[in-house]
């Protein structure tokens, strides 16, 4: 129902590859799942963003490849400071 939507978050990352979204229409809660390479939440340190992610990139320039990494998210959140 929609007050037990309420009480739940919004987004849940189920997993490191998981994620669940409730959301409510017209008095109807639903919830979605999505899958992805890797899920990081508010609880990620820097470290497991930059190991789980940009060093294989990393180590793929190295190798001779062209790659890119493309920080998404709101401004002001340390996209730019995270990748300098």
């Amino acid at each position: 129902n929609a007050e037990a939507a309420k009480d739940k978050p919004a987004i849940k990352c189920a997993s490191d590859k998981h994620v669940e979204v409730n959301y409510g229409v017209m008095g109807k809660t639903s919830k979605k799942s999505f899958t992805f390479d890797g899920v990081y939440d508010e609880n990620s340190s820097q470290k497991q963003v930059y190991e789980g992610v940009v060093r294989p990139v990393v180590d793929e320039v190295l190798q001779g490849y062209n790659c890119t990494v493309f920080a998404y998210g709101q401004t002001g959140t340390g996209k730019t400071h995270t990748m300098e």
